[in-house]
């Protein structure tokens, strides 16, 4: 059975899926290190919490334009399939293509019922 454009129009997730191949997002908190009698020394270390398959998104104007009014800038949005229950507390470690691992905050965390996916929005952290 050919496929017609009407068919096509009508149900587009139907025919063609989406693919979670960006990379790896390594998602999780940053603790604070504690020392051997329990007091909290300066810095922090990632503990992860889950790890899966993510894919880019465009970041749209009015995403720009909230954040902004926050006064960060969001240098990354990506996708998570499924409903994930994930803080705004928690971090975002990443490869880029070149392989140099970068760390991002979660400014936003949105579920998309239509598409069935988390979006994250990610502001950059000095590491």
């Amino acid at each position: 059975m050919p496929l017609r454009e009407k068919d096509y129009l009508r149900r587009p997730d139907k025919y063609f899926h989406k693919v979670y191949n960006a990379g790896k997002a390594d998602i999780g908190s940053m603790e604070k290190v504690h020392d051997e009698f329990g007091t909290p020394i300066g810095s922090s270390e990632f503990v992860s919490q889950m790890k899966m398959w993510y894919r880019n998104l465009g970041v749209t104007a009015s995403d720009v334009f909230y954040a902004q009014s926050d006064g960060t800038d969001i240098e990354k949005k990506i996708a998570l399939r499924g409903y994930l229950d994930i803080s705004t507390k928690w971090h975002v470690k990443m490869k880029n293509p070149k392989g140099v691992e970068k760390t991002y905050a979660i400014y936003r965390v949105y579920y998309n019922p239509k598409d069935d996916e988390t979006e994250l929005n990610l502001v950059g952290v000095d590491s």
